[in-house]
């Protein structure tokens, strides 16, 4: 029985040693408990704003706002992080890369919001 305790500590003693490890423990409960928080901020506002129109608007919006990063954030991760990749081997300016990438997607989404605000007239103030 000993044996198996000193097996299990010398596993354990191993897999925790490598730093990627620790990295990918540490970011998995940082996310669990970001998740968590995120979950309840629509609990605090119905209750601190109370239920109505306004609260339903503005969780219509928010729902809008977390289905576009939900669908997009993995899509730009997946093609920027290659190129950042590449160009930190060829000793690129990175920040250039990062920053252009912003650049265009605050464009993007301030112009998909002007069309949704301009849009909303005909939706709603009929």
């Amino acid at each position: 029985m000993k044996t198996n305790l000193l097996a299990v500590k010398n596993y354990f003693t191993r897999i925790y040693s490598k730093p990627i490890v620790i990295d990918a423990i540490s970011t998995t409960i940082f996310s669990i408990v970001g998740k968590a928080v995120g979950f309840l901020i629509p609990f605090f506002i119905a209750i601190w704003f109370g239920a109505n129109y306004e609260t339903d608007a503005f969780f219509l919006g928010f729902g809008i706002v977390l289905f576009l990063i939900t669908i997009f954030s993995p899509v730009l991760e997946s093609i920027v992080v290659p190129y950042i990749a590449e160009a930190q081997e060829n000793s690129e300016d990175v920040g250039l890369i990062i920053g252009s990438v912003f650049i265009f997607t605050l464009f993007i989404f301030l112009s998909l919001s002007g069309l949704i605000y301009l849009g909303r007239w005909p939706l709603f103030f009929y």
